[in-house]
């Protein structure tokens, strides 16, 4: 159980303090802890325009030395946010000092706060509701040894202050300040930071060179095949009825389809993340292009949005086409393609007409074989498990934007159906799916082979 954390107000309206209860082993009662100190000067700050606070960061290698050392053990054990809607102040309390980054972002307008790879000792509900400017919050893994929390603005706002605060009783927090701005405002001074977020960690990997195609490496001896494990860290992706995670269940299945490709000793398989941590859509695409990937292939899991939410059920593979197939696969790429966005990422900008033409002459070979695997899938799952009453469809995934490897995007079945909810928390039902989704890898390097097809 984390850190409970009860905010109260002095009669002037400025935060008074945090009372928290932390818990190691048995369950101890809420006790409340000392007041934030003061700032040293009670002069307000100046807006600071979007920048990226990495004074603190220095500040610490001085008085804390190693960031590292510190990270290592590092923990967030709660978070308090106080203020109204045009000043919002928000706390992170820490075990120990760590190095960190803040930064904001627009459309939606975004505050991210980027760390050292921390444990967030927090309830369960952390970040369901904000208050003031803040809407809502997550927080987890973004990558190997960096974690971060990304902020649900009601709207542009400007970073005040962001400093490392200490208690009456000497424990750290990350105080962060956030002043109402107006959009003009916010636009101009992002812009002018857009090279500094970039440095800060955004990974952004626009696909702007027009490929090649590849000769086949005579000393290529197996295929390369690239699994993909949706969303990751503080992108938790659909949620069930029971708070079951996509990014739990997809991480198990794809670890299992490893497993079993590796298994049959035909193809070296690499995977995009093989813990729980966040990957972009941009790094998913190339990171599949950087390995020569001989296909990709991505596992979800979906939610039904509409009045069918407790009784639709069944997989569908997903092939991309700027043009959905209908209406469902529109609303179902939308989602997934969101999964940058509320991570703190940013899609890569659209390329102009003629790269996009001539990307698309690329990408048709790689569309049919695409389509190839998807009907390996429909194939192998059909014979194991239900499928919708459409299992092939068509959208604009990003992260199935790769203009010359064959990728296919599989949505193993539906969170919000309590019987397949059920179902996907059993090891039977997992073990199934990734021996379908191997089948249907197997199925489509055999189909290749017959017809001669270099991988």
């Amino acid at each position: 159980m984390g850190s409970v954390f009860d905010v109260w107000r002095r009669r002037d309206g400025r935060l008074a303090g945090i009372a928290a209860a932390e818990t190691t082993g048995a369950q101890r009662p809420h006790a409340s802890a000392p007041p934030l100190e003061a700032p040293t000067s009670c002069r307000r700050p100046p807006p600071l325009r979007l920048v990226t606070w990495a004074i603190a960061a220095l500040a610490l290698l001085i008085a804390h030395g190693d960031p590292v050392r510190a990270a290592a053990t590092a923990r967030v054990t709660g978070v308090a946010i106080d203020g109204g809607e045009t000043r919002t102040r928000l706390l992170l309390a820490l075990k120990s000092p760590v190095p960190f980054t803040v930064f904001a972002l627009g459309e939606p307008y975004r505050v991210i706060v980027d760390l050292p790879e921390v444990e967030f000792d927090l309830p369960d509900s952390a970040g369901s509701k904000g208050s003031g400017l803040v809407s809502a919050f997550r927080y987890g893994l973004f990558a190997p040894g960096k974690s971060r929390m990304v902020l649900d603005m009601t709207g542009p706002v400007l970073i005040e202050r962001a400093a490392i605060a200490k208690t009456a009783s000497g424990r750290p927090a990350l105080e962060i300040v956030l002043a109402r701005t107006d959009a003009a405002t916010f636009a101009k001074l992002s812009a002018e930071q857009r090279k500094k977020v970039s440095a800060a960690g955004l990974d952004q990997i626009p696909i702007t060179t027009i490929p090649k195609p590849r000769a086949a490496d005579p000393r290529k001896t197996k295929p390369v095949v690239v699994v993909d494990a949706g969303h990751g860290g503080l992108d938790s992706g659909a949620i069930s009825p029971k708070g079951y995670k996509e990014k739990d269940l997809v991480l198990a299945v794809a670890l299992l389809v490893r497993d079993r490709l590796e298994a049959s000793g035909r193809y070296k398989v690499l995977m995009t993340r093989d813990a729980d941590y966040f990957v972009t859509l941009g790094g998913r695409v190339e990171f599949a292009r950087e390995h020569e990937a001989s296909l990709f292939v991505s596992i979800h899991a979906d939610t039904a949005d509409d009045g069918r939410y407790f009784s639709v059920k069944g997989a569908t593979v997903y092939t991309r086409s700027e043009k959905a197939s209908d209406e469902a696969a529109r609303r179902t790429a939308l989602k997934e393609n969101m999964s940058d966005i509320l991570a703190g990422a940013e899609l890569p900008e659209k390329g102009d007409a003629v790269t996009n033409i001539l990307m698309d002459l690329v990408q048709r070979e790689t569309r049919i074989h695409s389509r190839t695997l998807a009907e390996a899938v429909v194939g192998s799952f059909k014979r194991s498990t239900s499928m919708t009453s459409e299992p092939h469809r068509q959208a604009a995934f990003y992260v199935l934007k790769s203009p010359d490897v064959p990728s296919a995007l599989i949505e193993i079945g539906f969170l919000s159906n309590r019987e397949e909810e059920s179902l996907m928390q059993t090891k039977e039902w997992r073990e199934k799916m990734a021996t379908a989704i191997a089948g249907s890898i197997d199925r489509f390097f055999e189909e290749r082979a017959l017809a001669s097809v270099p991988y």
